[in-house]
């Protein structure tokens, strides 16, 4: 954690506000601006926000729109990216500090999938 925060959102709402306008605009400003509106946070299933209690991990989602287009129906696409983080002492032996990543990471790409990604991109703990 962050100094005891959750994340740096949480520690901007404490020092701005939560509903402060200092606290939007240093959203536009990470975040940028979705057809001219704060990007809003999507509700996730049930199953995926529990997935991330009991393996303690955050997880979030956020809208993004398009503009409606002439030709074609609107499409929903759903992406995901993991950030994972060191899980095994790093004293531990490589194969067993190898493995609690591989096996912290299968949580996080079971979430997602409950979550309903589509698109999954993953740092490079899967590469070799």
């Amino acid at each position: 954690s962050l100094a005891s925060y959750d994340s740096v959102e949480a520690i901007l709402e404490k020092h701005l506000g939560a509903n402060s306008e200092g606290l939007k605009e240093v959203k536009r400003v990470m975040y940028g601006w979705n057809r001219g509106n704060e990007v809003s946070a999507m509700k996730l299933p049930t199953k995926a926000t529990s997935m991330a209690k009991e393996g303690k991990f955050q997880i979030e989602g956020y809208e993004f729109k398009a503009a409606p287009e002439e030709m074609r129906a609107p499409r929903l696409v759903t992406i995901g990216a993991i950030q994972n983080a060191i899980v095994a002492n790093t004293s531990a032996p490589f194969l067993e500090q190898r493995q609690a990543i591989y096996d912290r990471v299968t949580q996080l790409i079971e979430a997602a999938g409950e979550a309903g990604v589509d698109v999954l991109g993953l740092q490079e703990a899967w590469t070799k």
